[in-house]
């Protein structure tokens, strides 16, 4: 007789905020990774909590200025991803590219 898996502890408390099952759905992951394969997209950091099914992910991806409109404008229109994001410029004097960093921890800030 095969023993069910416990849920952890984490795992209840994000479903207790977040009011819905807290692992992240195969669905969510497709549409992440279909996001950054967009035109000028670098993938600069992405970690997960969680195996096998993971319950917390966050990361940064670059994106060439011309292209950051877009790339919000998939992401935040995607209902599969219920993220909070930044966005933050670099270059001196004139911003080239821009930082996007995205968690699914609700209430989770991304400085220091």
């Amino acid at each position: 007789m095969a023993q069910e898996e416990a849920e952890r502890g984490s795992t209840k408390m994000l479903e207790q905020w977040l009011g819905k099952e807290a692992s992240i759905s195969d669905v969510e992951l497709k549409s992440l990774l279909k996001i950054q394969q967009a035109a000028d997209v670098k993938v600069v950091r992405v970690f997960k909590r969680g195996i096998p099914r993971p319950d917390v992910i966050w990361g940064t991806v670059q994106v060439g200025l011309p292209h950051v409109g877009s790339v919000l404008q998939q992401m935040l229109g995607n209902r599969d991803l219920q993220m909070n994001y930044e966005v933050f410029p670099l270059g001196i004097p004139f911003p080239d590219v821009a930082l996007i960093s995205f968690t699914n921890i609700p209430g989770r800030g991304f400085a220091g």
